[in-house]
């Protein structure tokens, strides 16, 4: 008898998927507030949504997917995307963004396959500029 390659030796499941909290990089809400919270020193965005797997509270989320809709198209620049994406150094939590100037929002949420719409219809909307005070 071979073993099969989803099985451990002992003939358990091979756990390829973990519980939130079994693993240090795991996606919590505090991560993500905190995420939130350096995004918006470092870039003052318009509007951070968060959407995907972990939008949904889907068990194991793998990543933090947010868009940030950014005041202009200055602020999308690849040295500032850069810039977020430092600010966001020593949080153990993969994190994936999505950097749009708002006046492309609408245009890009009407591509189809384009994550803009995906994050637009289904994402949690975690701050927005104008309703922060």
């Amino acid at each position: 008898m071979t073993q099969r390659q989803s099985e451990t030796p002992e003939g358990g499941a091979n756990q390829r998927s973990h519980a939130s909290s079994d693993v240090p990089w795991a996606v919590t809400e505090a991560k993500v507030a905190e995420v939130v919270r350096r995004l918006v020193k470092a870039s003052r965005p318009k509007r951070i949504i968060l959407f995907g797997s972990a939008a949904r509270g889907a068990p194991g989320a793998r990543d933090a997917d947010l868009l940030v809709v950014t005041q202009d198209e200055a602020s999308s620049d690849h040295d500032n995307v850069v810039g977020m994406y430092d600010a966001l150094v020593g949080v153990d939590m993969p994190v994936d963004l999505v950097v749009v100037p708002d006046a492309h929002l609408r245009a890009l949420a009407d591509v189809p396959g384009y994550v803009v719409g995906e994050a637009l219809r289904g994402g949690v909307v975690l701050y927005d500029a104008f309703s922060s005070g």
